[in-house]
């Protein structure tokens, strides 16, 4: 998988498949609105592109239906646990860097 062609809809796949994998027990409180799997994955897709969190919502808004604003974003993306991006990142790495991407959907 080229890094330059990875879609926002192939990023979003990815990050369903690493949190059906990974699943992360939320202790109490509210339930997010927004799945995590979409919020890794736009977030991976701004660091990639280099958009600011306004320019991301906007392109955002253009491919998906239901997006949290930026600053709704930019909170979810703050208070995820460091251990959990590092954990994310670890299994793209294996999963895309290595070529074993029998765990990616689309990928075999």
């Amino acid at each position: 998988m080229n890094r330059a062609k990875i879609s926002l809809t192939k990023l979003i796949e990815i990050a369903n498949a690493f949190c059906n994998q990974h699943p992360r027990l939320y202790k109490r409180g509210r339930p997010p609105v927004y799945e995590e799997s979409l919020v890794l994955s736009l977030w991976v897709f701004k660091q990639h592109h280099h958009l600011s969190w306004r320019k991301l919502e906007s392109l955002a808004r253009q491919i998906l239906p239901n997006v949290p604003d930026y600053s709704t974003l930019y909170y979810r993306v703050r208070t995820l646990p460091l251990e959990r991006w590092e954990e994310f990142n670890a299994w793209l790495a294996q999963q895309v860097l290595t070529g074993d991407s029998s765990e990616i959907p689309g990928e075999n």
